[in-house]
C-alpha cells in the first residue's frame, strides 16, 4: 500500500497513532512527574537520545506535516484552511486552560480561594496560554509546590504555538505551488532547513522563532523537522511505500552501529520508517478508535498527572498511571463529545464544504 492509498482511502491507522502518542508522553512524563527510587526512563537508557515522551511528540509533528498539508489541498480557500486549524487547536485548549485557572488552581493552591480566584496570576496565565503567540506560561505560584516539577501546571502547552507556526509552512508552501509540485516542494523543503539550521547556528530574538528550536529536557532533537519530513512525504505520497523486510534491515543497522557517532541518523531513519509501516498496516485497522481522543489525552494529561503526584508523592510512577490515565481520558473524552466536535462542526458548516467529498482525518489536530 503506498501513503497516497492510506491517505485518499482513509486506510491508516493515524488516529491510533496519536492516541498512542498522547499516552506515551503520559507514561515519559510519569518518570519526571513522580520519580520512583531513581528509575530512568527505558527508551531514554538505552538509546541515550529521546524517550518515550519526545517520540510522541515527533510522532505528532511528523503526522500533522503530511495530514495538514493533505488538509490544505482539500479547502476552498485559505480562510477556510485558517478557520478549520484554529478551531481544532482553540476551543478545547481555551476551556482546558480556564478549567484549569478558574477551577483547579484555586481548589488546590496554598493561598486560598479568593486570592487566586480574583488575583492576576489566574488571569495571566489564561491570558497568555490561550494566546500562544508570545510563548505558553507553564507555572503558577502556590500549587504542586512540593511535586518534583515544582509548580508546572502544564507543561505539555510548549507544543502549540510551534504546531501553529508549523501551520504557517503549510500555509506559504500550499500558496507557492509546493505542495502539488515535487520540484518546488524540494526547493521549499531545502529553504526551509537552511533557515532552521541557521536558527540552531545564531538564535533570534523574535520569541516566535525561539519555539522552532526549543529542546527540552530529553530530546536530542526538534519537532519541527519532522513536520517538514512529513510535508515533503505527502507531496511524494505516491512513490511512498513501507516493507517490513527494509524495517527489520534498518533495525539491524541501528543496533550495530548503537555505540557508533553514526548511531542518531540510523535511530532516526528507522523511527520515521517505523511509524510509516505502522501507519499503512491493515491488520492494525480494527484497533483505530472511532473518536478522537488523542488532542484531549494531550492537554489534560499533565495537570492530572501533577495531581495524583501531589496527591500521592510516594507511589509508583508506573502506578500511578493506573489512576491517570483513566482519569484523563474520561476528561478528554468530554472534551471531545462536548467541545471539541460540536466546533468542528459548527467550522464545516460555518466554512462550507472542502472542495473533494473525501473525508481524511488531518493533523495533530486530529480530525478536520
Amino acid at each position: 500500500m503506498s501513503l497516497q492509498t492510506a491517505l485518499d482511502k482513509r486506510q491508516n491507522n493515524f488516529d491510533l497513532l496519536r492516541l498512542c502518542a498522547a499516552l506515551a508522553v503520559m507514561v515519559g512524563h510519569s518518570f519526571w512527574i513522580q520519580p520512583h527510587h531513581g528509575r530512568v526512563e527505558p527508551i531514554l537508557q538505552h538509546t541515550g537520545l529521546e524517550y518515550s515522551g519526545s517520540l510522541a511528540v515527533y510522532t505528532f509533528f511528523f503526522l500533522s506535516g503530511m495530514l495538514v498539508s493533505s488538509s490544505f489541498e482539500r479547502q476552498t480557500n485559505v480562510i477556510r484552511f485558517a478557520a478549520l486549524r484554529l478551531t481544532r487547536i482553540y476551543p478545547a485548549l481555551i476551556v482546558c486552560v480556564a478549567l484549569t485557572a478558574f477551577v483547579i488552581y484555586p481548589a488546590l493552591a496554598d493561598s486560598g480561594l479568593a486570592s487566586t480566584l480574583f488575583g492576576h496570576d489566574a488571569i495571566e496565565y489564561f491570558a497568555k496560554n490561550t494566546w500562544l503567540f508570545s510563548g505558553v506560561q507553564w507555572t503558577l505560584p502556590g500549587i504542586f509546590e512540593t511535586a518534583p516539577i515544582k509548580s508546572v501546571v502544564n507543561g505539555s502547552l510548549w507544543t502549540l504555538p510551534l504546531e501553529l507556526e508549523c501551520y504557517l509552512l503549510v500555509l506559504i508552501s500550499g500558496a507557492f505551488g509546493c505542495l502539488h509540485s515535487r520540484a518546488r516542494m524540494i526547493i521549499f523543503a531545502v529553504i526551509a532547513s537552511v533557515a532552521f539550521a541557521y536558527l540552531l547556528a545564531h538564535g533570534s530574538s523574535f520569541g516566535p522563532l525561539q519555539a522552532l528550536t526549543n529542546k527540552p529536557t530529553g530530546y536530542s532533537f526538534y519537532p519541527a523537522p519532522f513536520f517538514l519530513l512529513g510535508m515533503v512525504l505527502y507531496v511524494f505520497r505516491s512513490h511512498v511505500k513501507t516493507n517490513w523486510g527494509v524495517l527489520i534491515v534498518l533495525f539491524v543497522a541501528y543496533a550495530v552501529f548503537r555505540k557508533s557517532s553514526i548511531a542518531a541518523p540510523f535511530f532516526y531513519v528507522t523511527f520515521v520508517y517505523l511509524l510509516l509501516a505502522l501507519a499503512m498496516t491493515p491488520s492494525l485497522h480494527s484497533l483505530v478508535p472511532k473518536h478522537d481522543y488523542s488532542y484531549g489525552v494531550y492537554l489534560w494529561a499533565f495537570p492530572v498527572q501533577q495531581i495524583v503526584a501531589t496527591r500521592y508523592p510516594e507511589m509508583d510512577n508506573l502506578v500511578s498511571l493506573a489512576i491517570a490515565v483513566p482519569a484523563t481520558v474520561v476528561i478528554a473524552a468530554l472534551s471531545w463529545h462536548v467541545v471539541e466536535r460540536p466546533c468542528i462542526r459548527f467550522a464545516h458548516s460555518r466554512f462550507g464544504r472542502p472542495r473533494t467529498n473525501t473525508t481524511i482525518h488531518d493533523g495533530s489536530t486530529r480530525s478536520n
